[in-house]
């Protein structure tokens, strides 16, 4: 009730009369929906950063993120069930960060990066990744 009077306050005080109610029950309601979606992010990103070992470099911390990301949307694996073993600062000889698909082309640049192995549900997951914008799982084949 005190969030709907408070809403109800921020769309023009005590001037709610001026609207037909069906106009301020819609404004209110998307109000509403607003300020959820912008909870359940904030609630995603902190479980996210939670979940990361402290001694994780602070460079680092975005590409370990966007592997976990990947890995829980690629697998349907639980974000708490994923571990982080390892994290290297690495230079790849190239864009493919080490893991070079069949005939696709990469620009010959050395690439900072990062090397990350993950656990999960018993199994390793190697990724690539840049410094954090982009993150491969590089896996033998057959895997």
């Amino acid at each position: 009730m005190l969030l709907l009077t408070g809403l109800l306050l921020g769309f023009g005080g005590c001037q709610a009369e001026q609207y037909a109610p069906l106009r301020l029950a819609t404004r209110v309601a998307a109000e509403v929906r607003r300020a959820s979606a912008t909870a359940t992010a904030v609630a995603r990103f902190s479980t996210v950063t939670e979940t990361l070992p402290a001694e994780i470099d602070p460079e680092a911390r975005a590409a370990v993120q966007l592997a976990i990301e990947d890995l829980v949307q690629r697998f349907a694996t639980e974000r708490r069930a994923i571990h982080v073993l390892r994290v290297a600062a690495v230079e790849w000889s190239d864009t493919s960060l080490g893991c070079p698909e069949e005939g696709m082309m990469y620009a010959q640049v050395i690439t900072p990066g990062f090397l990350i192995l993950l656990a999960a549900e018993g199994k390793l997951y190697e990724y690539h990744t840049d410094r954090g914008n982009y993150a491969v799982l590089c896996m033998p084949r057959g895997e």
